[in-house]
């Protein structure tokens, strides 16, 4: 019983201590998502809105290179340890062949998922993602040349704050 009761403090203790980090505050982020990993910056603009420059990078062998650069703009509805937040993405997939031409697709959409701060250092989240495609003329990435392409996406992702 003793045990229990001190584990219950330690959780409140570490509740009543967490907090979103401030303005000014950088991050590093890894989020996975499906087949893809991205690696963000995210940067607290104010206490309510951060913006998060992301990368992603696939090489195969001899073949090609898969990049994706985007950006993500977070609106975090209150800052408090579970930080409710929507946004929105923009980015270019790109198809770099070692022979041929560059293809691109334009990725862009509204997001909505929540954060939880471990302390004001640390934090992980998941995102549900709404996606639109513009595929490139050439582009087989989504079976869809020159079409527009709308799919939902998920992703997890924890957060180093500095």
């Amino acid at each position: 019983m003793k045990t229990f009761f001190s584990i219950l403090l330690v959780i409140v203790i570490s509740t009543l201590l967490t907090a979103q980090p401030q303005k000014g505050k950088v991050g590093v982020t890894a989020e996975i998502q499906t087949q893809q990993m991205d690696f963000l910056l995210p940067i607290f603009v104010n206490d309510w809105v951060s913006l998060s420059p992301a990368i992603g990078v696939a090489n195969i062998s001899d073949k090609y290179t898969d990049l994706s650069l985007g950006l993500l703009m977070r609106y975090h509805l209150f800052t408090e340890t579970v930080t409710p937040f929507i946004g929105a993405r923009f980015g270019t997939l790109l198809y770099i062949p070692e022979e041929g031409d560059m293809i691109s697709d334009l990725i862009l959409g509204p997001s909505f998922g929540g954060e939880y701060y471990f302390n004001e250092n640390f934090s992980v989240g998941i995102e549900l993602q709404l996606n639109v495609v513009l595929s490139g003329e050439k582009s087989m990435r989504f079976s869809n040349p020159d079409g527009t392409n709308i799919n939902t996406a998920t992703a997890i992702f924890a957060t180093i704050y500095f």
